[in-house]
């Protein structure tokens, strides 16, 4: 999870978004990760599945990139597979449409939310992603960062 000062329009998009959407799926395909990105207007919340050692060069990697600043990781273990199968990458925006999401899981459109649990953030990506947490499936060799 980090914080960011990229600009962003009214209804939650941002031109930057579609600018990390196109990098990420290159870098996916290299690093051997899939990866689901959740952008507000101030923080990016990450999910980075595959194995561990991809994951962690993707990480070290996404640490050194400008765009991010106050990086943390939140938890990295083995997860539950959120992404479609054959997706190298997905993003979801904070926006009209799905803010009651956030506002029901207690997520603030401006507070970073590292006080939140993996859990938490876990559920969140789960509703994004339009799948039930109860009805995602553990993969033991994926690793969660945000």
């Amino acid at each position: 999870m980090s914080s960011h000062v990229l600009p962003v329009r009214e209804d939650g998009s941002a031109q930057a978004f579609n600018d990390i959407s196109v990098e990420a799926m290159r870098n996916n395909a290299i690093f051997g990760v899939d990866t689901f990105l959740l952008c507000t207007p101030h923080w990016f919340c990450q999910q980075i599945e595959g194995p561990e050692g991809a994951v962690r060069r993707m990480l070290h990697r996404i640490a050194k990139d400008p765009r991010h600043f106050d990086l943390r990781l939140i938890e990295a273990r083995p997860a539950p597979r959120l992404l479609r199968d054959g997706w190298r990458f997905a993003m979801v925006y904070k926006s009209i449409e799905n803010r009651l999401a956030f506002l029901e899981r207690g997520f603030s459109r401006a507070i970073v939310p590292y006080d939140r649990s993996a859990e938490d953030i876990l559920d969140l990506f789960a509703a994004m992603n339009g799948v039930q947490p109860s009805t995602v499936q553990a993969e033991p060799v994926l690793g969660f960062a945000q």
